[in-house]
């Protein structure tokens, strides 16, 4: 849901600002409202309605870019292409681009939410609103203390993911929303993981396929991984090891899987990559590191990941 920009409005309590992000010329733009505490059913309310319009926001974004594109071609045909030729190819580009990206705000399947899609989810499932509320607090400037601060979001997630794991779901939300919790438990903010998705988790290690086939997103993927520093963590370094074996040294060559298997290799294997992988430079979780890289709680929960020593890193 969020849109990709060169610039990024982020309205905080009272304030805006911009994040300039070169890497996201062209497509899109990233709408991050301020979250808060969210205390009680009244507030969440309130945010939801707060939320729907910040989805609407970024799809505007984007229409503008088509306009501004318009307008380049129509001065550059004025003056003359041969006069203006970059002016021309940039209209056509932010045209091209970003028609695509309005087209897809109108997407909704089993794994992808276009922006109006999104809108209508916002207003009428309380599940999706509070994982996407919850997930966008890494985004805030004082993320630390809103995320500590959101047990009432937490517990509306944690209720509505039993029903999801009861039935045995492994869509994208259900997987987000395990995984976002699970990382929690690793990184020490959750002292214990809930029931609902320890159980899942067992439920996934014995049916990896849903995770590797060839319909698994990267975020079903990455939940593998994090299984298997799950199993690391709890005593279980067997089953660490086949995950590693069996499906992480077997990814292809990439940015975000080479990051995996160096992280695997120091949680898992105990191989010292410390001085890599604290560099933020270095730091790929998700194909978003390019676009969330501005924002410094993207990188918080695996630097912390990062630096554990295998003393830390057990219960």
């Amino acid at each position: 849901m969020i849109k990709v920009s060169i610039v990024g409005v982020i309205f905080n309590k009272n304030k805006t600002s911009l994040k300039i992000n070169p890497s996201g010329l062209g497509v899109g733009g990233i709408v991050v409202p301020h979250i808060g505490i969210i205390s009680d059913e009244a507030k969440f309310k309130e945010m939801q309605k707060i939320y729907a319009k910040a989805m609407i926001a970024a799809p505007m974004v984007t229409l503008s870019l088509v306009i501004l594109g318009g307008i380049s071609i129509v001065i550059s045909s004025v003056m003359g292409i041969m006069n203006t030729p970059y002016l021309m190819i940039t209209g056509i580009f932010l045209c091209l681009f970003n028609i695509l990206l309005c087209i897809g705000c109108f997407i909704k399947t089993e794994n992808v939410y276009g922006d109006f899609r999104a809108y209508s989810c916002f207003k009428k499932d309380n599940f999706f609103a509070a994982l996407m509320m919850y997930q966008y607090i890494m985004l805030a400037e004082d993320f630390v203390e809103e995320r500590a601060g959101n047990t009432y979001l937490r517990q509306v997630l944690i209720e509505g993911f039993k029903n999801r794991a009861a039935e045995k779901e492994v869509d994208m939300l259900t997987i987000s929303c395990s995984a976002t919790f699970l990382i929690e438990y690793l990184v020490g903010e959750m002292e214990k993981l809930p029931e609902s998705i320890a159980e899942y988790i067992d439920y996934c290690y014995l049916n990896q396929t849903l995770l590797t086939n060839q319909k698994a997103l990267e975020i079903h993927k990455s939940f593998l991984v994090y299984m298997a520093y799950y199993f690391e963590k709890t005593g279980e370094h067997s089953k660490a090891e086949q995950i590693y074996e069996e499906f992480i040294t077997k990814l292809p060559k990439n940015q975000v899987f080479d990051y995996w298997k160096m992280q695997a290799e120091q949680i898992i294997l105990k191989k010292d990559h410390t001085q890599h992988l604290l560099d933020v430079k270095n730091i790929k979780p998700n194909s978003f590191y390019k676009i969330l890289g501005v924002f410094n709680g993207f990188y918080w929960d695996e630097l912390i990941l990062n630096q554990m020593d295998k003393d830390e890193f057990m219960v």
